[in-house]
């Protein structure tokens, strides 16, 4: 393997993980914003729908970056990020 194949393989790996990254560390913020403001069910509600679409636009652009784009995929990021959204509106 030459090493401009290897450098490009270290560098996508590095470029996959920084998202991952991103969408954990989105989710913790979510969590912790969650917890922090348990008396106050708007904001809570706020938090929780603004992750739902930060969730539905990280998995478009993470799967358009990685070639791996499918409409079914598109449906499963709009659907998961809908039923937080649901959620976070019927429970809190």
């Amino acid at each position: 393997m030459s090493k401009k194949v290897l450098k490009g393989i270290v560098r996508e790996t590095i470029i996959h993980h920084i998202d991952y990254l991103l969408l954990l560390g989105a989710s913790v913020y979510t969590v912790a914003i969650a917890l922090l403001k348990q008396e106050n069910h708007d904001a809570q509600r706020t938090v929780i729908a603004l992750y739902g679409l930060f969730y539905m636009i990280w998995g478009w652009f993470h799967h358009r970056k990685e070639k791996s784009f499918h409409i079914k995929v598109l449906a499963e990021y709009v659907l998961i990020g809908l039923l937080v959204i649901f959620f976070a509106f019927s429970f809190l």
